[in-house]
């Protein structure tokens, strides 16, 4: 049986999603609200996934949530806010589909 490895990078403070961020984005929390914003879908091709997880345990605490937000003029599940990491150690996972938008397929 085989392992799967996938490129992870790590994020305390607001970032901009970067090719050479890798698939799995490691948010911590602990400090207060992070902001992600993603790539374009029209950019970064259609099918690729990213996986945002609460590392620092603490996204549910008030003042402390993950919010990862579409680029401009583009959709997460039709809206343009963004979508919430709300739940203590909570996870997000995205797949774009190539043109104007990334669609949720799976949450904790």
């Amino acid at each position: 049986m085989g392992t799967v490895k996938v490129q992870a990078a790590m994020h305390n403070s607001d970032f901009t999603y970067g090719s050479q961020n890798g698939t799995f984005q490691m948010i911590n929390s602990s400090g207060g609200a992070v902001t992600g914003t993603l790539p374009g879908s029209g950019v970064i091709g259609g099918g690729h996934v990213l996986i945002f997880k609460d590392i620092g345990g603490f996204a549910g605490n008030s003042g402390k949530g993950i919010l990862i937000k579409p680029a401009a003029n583009e959709f997460i599940d039709g809206a343009t806010g963004g979508a919430k990491i709300q739940v203590n150690s909570g996870s997000l996972q995205l797949i774009s589909d190539g043109l104007d938008s990334w669609f949720i397929v799976g949450r904790s």
